[in-house]
């Protein structure tokens, strides 16, 4: 059954080389807000822009990663998910979301 996957961990705990082998093995796509907002605005926003910015475009992973799953395919969300507010949020957000509890590999 096609489900969202959300990449929890600290920044440099190997969230993305997870993700990457994670996509390529299910197959999965993956979406990330940097991946995004390097696309849509190509520079560092103001701070006053950039929370704007931000939740457009996660407005905007959530939208296609429910296509996707609803399309029978596999997403992977890979930023982040520090707290466990923004967790909790976000597992609310989306019902088909994953709750396994992998972690990367070393």
């Amino acid at each position: 059954m096609a489900a969202v996957h959300l990449i929890v961990g600290y920044m440099g705990f190997g969230k993305t080389f997870f993700a990457r082998r994670l996509e390529r093995g299910l197959p999965a796509v993956r979406f990330t807000h940097d991946g995004f907002m390097h696309a849509l605005y190509g520079r560092n926003l103001p701070e006053e822009e950039f929370r704007d910015a931000w939740q457009r475009v996660d407005a905007l992973i959530w939208k296609l990663a429910e296509q996707k799953v609803k399309a029978g395919a596999h997403a992977i969300i890979d930023y982040g998910f520090w707290s466990r507010a923004a967790r909790r949020r976000l597992l609310t957000h989306d019902p088909h979301a994953s709750r396994s509890k992998r972690t990367p590999a070393a």
